[in-house]
């Protein structure tokens, strides 16, 4: 909980999920996707606004196996996915 923003932390299936406290929906999650021929880190956003929920998903950083990526990658990604929240 930051500058007004209640989020909760919790790791559901081995992964990292930051929901919105304000929104059961609305999460940002970090997951090992390992179904093709190495593992990637992969990103979760799910937003609602009203009737309308946008899912996206995408690596963190693309063609980078899980020990390339640095603090400042994860960091890039985690900033333009509260990107939305931060903006209400």
């Amino acid at each position: 909980k930051a500058e007004g923003l209640p989020f909760t932390a919790s790791t559901p299936s081995g992964g990292l999920r930051l929901a919105s406290d304000r929104g059961r929906d609305d999460y940002v999650e970090f997951d090992l996707d390992t179904t093709g021929e190495r593992g990637v880190v992969v990103g979760r956003i799910r937003r609602t606004r009203g009737s309308r929920t946008i899912e996206e998903e995408r690596p963190i950083k693309a063609g980078a196996a899980p020990e390339e990526l640095s603090d400042s990658d994860v960091l890039t990604f985690l900033v333009g996915a509260l990107e939305p929240w931060l903006e209400r």
